[in-house]
C-alpha cells in the first residue's frame, strides 16, 4: 500500500459528511471549518512528541484524530494513523514510526488545503 499524498489524488472524500449532515451544506461547512481550525494546534502536539521520542503521547494523538479522518473522509490517512498508533503501542521507536509520521502530516496538511478550498 502507498502511503503518499503527494499525488494528485485528493485526500479527503465527504461522502460520509454529507451523508452525516443530511446533505445540509452549512453544517458540513461547520464540521470541515472545526476540523481546519483544530490541525494546526494538532500538528504541533504532533512535532512535538516525535521530537521527544514520546510514544505515549503519540499514540494518544494518533487515537484522537480519528474520528476526524473518518468524518473527512481520508481512509489512506486514517490506514496510516492506525499502522501509527501500533507501532507507538507496541513501543516501536523506529525510523519506520518517524518515516510515517512525516507522511502522516503531509497528508494532514494537504487535508486543509483541500477543505479550505471548498
Amino acid at each position: 500500500m502507498e502511503n503518499t499524498p503527494l499525488s494528485d489524488d485528493a485526500v479527503t472524500d465527504l461522502t460520509y459528511l454529507s451523508q452525516f449532515c443530511e446533505g445540509d451544506p452549512t453544517r458540513m461547512h461547520a464540521y470541515t471549518d472545526l476540523y481546519i481550525a483544530a490541525i494546526p494546534a494538532f500538528a504541533q502536539r504532533l512535532t512535538a512528541a516525535a521530537t521527544a521520542q514520546n510514544l505515549d503521547e503519540l499514540s494518544g494523538l494518533m487515537h484522537s484524530i480519528k474520528p476526524k479522518c473518518m468524518m473527512m473522509g481520508m481512509k489512506k490517512a486514517n490506514d496510516l494513523r492506525a499502522q501509527i498508533e501500533i507501532l507507538c503501542n507496541n513501543e516501536q521507536n523506529t525510523p519506520d514510526l518517524y518515516a510515517q509520521l512525516i507522511v502522516f502530516e503531509e497528508y494532514l496538511k494537504k487535508s486543509v488545503e483541500e477543505l479550505s478550498g471548498r
